[in-house]
């Protein structure tokens, strides 16, 4: 674990506690694979690497067993959840299914705050592009998605989304690592398109397009780790 990443938290956020920073700074190195699935986390190391007692590091291991991105084995050792086919699967139709309805309603309920919020993330995302940063890229259209979801107003949708967000930006993440650069930048520029189509239809009302490119924009994705 990078103790600069704790450090600069820290300076951050002075008064927070310091298992909920190591709780971030685990979060992010499995997401962005730094930790890859699998991977074994000895709580004495990482103390003695950050310089601190293992009751913060229990408090983060703990967190993010929780949210199911570490996983406990019978011996009771930490370990990176794995990452499968299945899960991927299983993880795209859910987002087809609820982000489908969301597109549908957002482009009827939309508010200019929020649509002015999705370009803004889109020139994000393109920006991501030219730098040639893939997780970056995933992370930003995470919150693209997620301020379609909030935009539909259907708060069941949006709770239900909210339940699976971390598993939806580590899905985005994983696929990302697993494509390779090349490849992903290639499906990103995909993706920027299915952007670019997804406001336009929501900016104009089109509901029905809204529901069907949103679900092409996921299924993409998919098809290309398929194809990798």
């Amino acid at each position: 674990m990078n103790f600069e990443d704790l450090d600069r938290l820290r300076k951050e956020n002075p008064f927070e506690q310091v298992g909920k920073l190591i709780y971030e700074c685990l979060k992010q190195e499995i997401l962005e694979v730094k930790l890859k699935p699998n991977t074994k986390l000895n709580e004495s190391k990482i103390a003695s690497e950050l310089g601190v007692s293992r009751s913060p590091i229990k408090h983060a291991i703990d967190a993010l067993t929780a949210d199911g991105l570490l996983i406990k084995e019978r011996n009771k050792i930490s370990m990176v959840a794995p990452f499968s086919t299945d899960d991927c699967l299983k993880i795209c139709d859910a987002r087809v299914c609820v982000e489908g309805e969301a597109a549908f309603y957002a482009a009827r309920y939309i508010t200019k705050k929020q649509l002015d919020n999705l370009h803004k993330l889109q020139k994000r995302y393109m920006e991501s592009l030219v730098s040639n940063d893939p997780i970056e890229a995933a992370k930003v259209d995470y919150q693209f998605h997620t301020e379609i979801v909030n935009s539909s107003r259907n708060k069941y949708l949006i709770k239900m989304y909210e339940d699976i967000g971390i598993y939806t930006l580590r899905n985005r993440c994983y696929l990302q690592y697993l494509i390779g650069s090349e490849k992903s930048r290639a499906e990103l520029q995909n993706r920027e398109k299915c952007h670019d189509t997804i406001i336009f239809a929501i900016e104009h009302g089109l509901s029905d397009t809204a529901r069907k490119v949103i679900s092409l924009d996921i299924q993409g994705m998919l098809e290309m780790y398929f194809l990798r």
